[in-house]
C-alpha cells in the first residue's frame, strides 16, 4: 500500500465517461457522486451539490477516525438541519433592534453553514466530539477566516446547543461536548487579523471638518468630545434631553443602546461645549416634537426615516476624506480618540464610566494607544 503525506483525504476524481464524481476510500468500494450526466465531461470545476456531498462524505470520514460511518444513522431524534432551522427562527424572533433582526442572525447563519453542509441529516443525539471538531476544521480549513470571527462562530454553536438542550431537543451530553469544543487552540492557522484599531489622527479630522456639511460636522465634534458610538449619534431625538443642573443628560433609546438586550441603560452627559454645539440642531427638533430627529439627512437621501443612518454617516466622512486630501478615517474610530485621550488624562474608571462598558477590562480595546505610549517612555529613559 502507497504511503500517504500526514493530512492526506481522499481526492474527488471527474469520471467524464459517465459525467460524474468518484471518490476512492481506501478498503471501502467507490463512492460515485451526481446521477450520470451531473457533472459535464467538458465543466472543469465540479457543480455545488457533488462539492457539498463531498465534502460530507471527506468529514464524515475524518469525524469517524479514517472509517466510514454506517448508513443507519438517520433513525429517529431531531437532525442537525431541523436543529437549526428552529434556532435561526428563535433568533430572528428575539434578537431584534429596530423592528430588525440584529447581527446575531447573521452569525448564526454563517456559524451554521458548515454544519449543514456535513451533518445535515445527522440526527443531534449522535453529534459527537469528533463532529463538533471536523466542524471547526472546515471553518478553518480556506484560511480566510481570522480568529476572533473563529471564536465569534463556536460561541454561536455552544449557544445554538445549549438552546437545544434547554428546550429538550438536545441530550445533555451532546451539549456538553459542544461547549468543551476548543474552536481555535495553538498552531491552528488563520487569516492574519489587520492588528487593533488605532485612533483618529486629529489633524486629518481637523482637516475634513471644513468640507462636510452642518449636521456631519457636528456629529464628529460630538462623538470627539463624548465617546459615542456612531448609532448613538445618528439615533438622537428632541425627547431624549433632560436638563441635569449645568449638564444635558442624553438618555438613549433601545433602538441605538447597544446593552438594551441585556435591561442596561445607556446615558451620556453632554457638557458646555457639547451644548453649544447641539444647541441650534435641539431647538429645531423640539418645535417639531419630542420624536423628531435631531440630525436631519438631506431631502434626496431621506427614506422614510429622516435622519442620518450609521452608514450614510460614514460614506459623507469618506467622501469628505477625499476632498480634503487626508487618509480616510472611519466614525468608529473616534470612540477610540476619545477613550483613549480620557485615560491619559483621569484613569481607566474614567474611561470605562464615559463608554458604558460593563466589563472593566473590555475599555483596554479601546484605549491600547495609551499603553503604547507608555511602553515608549519607558523605553526612551530605561532601553
Amino acid at each position: 500500500m502507497p504511503r500517504r503525506r500526514p493530512g492526506w483525504t481522499p481526492a474527488l476524481t471527474h469520471m467524464k465517461k459517465r459525467e460524474v464524481g468518484r471518490i476512492r476510500i481506501p478498503g471501502k468500494p467507490d463512492i460515485y457522486l451526481g446521477s450520470v450526466g451531473s457533472w459535464p465531461a467538458r465543466q472543469k470545476n465540479p457543480p455545488a451539490n457533488i462539492l457539498n456531498e463531498y465534502r460530507r462524505i471527506i468529514a464524515d470520514w475524518l469525524a469517524s477516525g479514517g472509517e466510514s460511518r454506517p448508513e443507519s444513522v438517520s433513525a429517529g431524534g431531531v437532525t442537525i438541519a431541523q436543529l437549526v432551522k428552529l434556532y435561526a427562527k428563535h433568533v430572528a424572533k428575539n434578537y431584534r433592534k429596530r423592528d430588525r433582526p440584529t447581527s446575531r442572525l447573521r452569525q448564526v447563519i454563517n456559524a451554521t453553514t458548515p454544519l449543514l453542509r456535513l451533518f445535515p441529516v445527522l440526527p443531534v443525539a449522535l453529534f459527537g466530539a469528533k463532529e463538533s471538531r471536523a466542524v471547526r476544521d472546515e471553518l478553518l480549513r480556506n484560511g480566510k477566516r481570522g480568529k476572533g470571527t473563529i471564536q465569534t462562530y463556536g460561541s454561536a454553536l455552544r449557544a445554538m446547543f445549549s438552546w437545544g438542550e434547554q428546550e429538550g431537543l438536545v441530550p445533555e451530553t451532546v451539549a456538553v461536548v459542544v461547549r468543551g469544543t476548543r474552536w481555535f487552540g495553538r498552531g491552528q492557522q488563520a487569516r492574519r487579523t489587520p492588528g487593533r484599531k488605532r485612533p483618529v489622527i486629529l489633524e486629518d479630522v481637523q482637516k475634513t471638518l471644513p468640507e462636510l456639511p452642518a449636521a456631519p460636522r457636528a456629529m464628529v465634534e460630538l462623538q470627539l468630545l463624548t465617546g459615542m458610538r456612531p448609532e448613538e449619534v445618528c439615533f438622537m431625538r428632541a425627547g431624549d434631553f433632560t436638563e441635569d443642573g449645568d449638564l444635558l443628560r442624553y438618555d438613549a433609546r433601545d433602538d441605538c443602546n447597544k446593552l438594551a438586550h441585556l435591561g442596561v441603560a445607556k446615558t451620556v452627559y453632554l457638557g458646555p461645549r457639547c451644548k453649544e454645539i447641539i444647541s441650534v440642531f435641539l431647538t429645531r427638533s423640539r418645535a417639531v416634537g419630542p420624536d423628531a430627529w435631531l440630525f436631519c439627512a438631506p431631502k434626496a437621501w431621506v427614506r422614510g426615516n429622516g435622519h442620518y443612518s450609521p452608514a450614510y454617516y460614514g460614506n459623507v466622512i469618506r467622501e469628505a476624506c477625499k476632498r480634503a486630501g487626508v487618509k480616510r478615517w472611519s466614525v468608529g474610530a473616534l470612540r477610540h480618540t476619545r477613550l483613549s485621550e480620557t485615560r491619559r488624562r483621569y484613569d481607566k474608571e474614567h474611561a470605562q464610566a464615559e463608554a458604558g462598558h460593563l466589563n472593566p477590562h473590555q475599555v483596554g480595546v479601546y484605549t491600547d494607544s495609551v499603553l503604547d505610549e507608555l511602553a515608549r517612555k519607558v523605553a526612551r529613559e530605561t532601553g
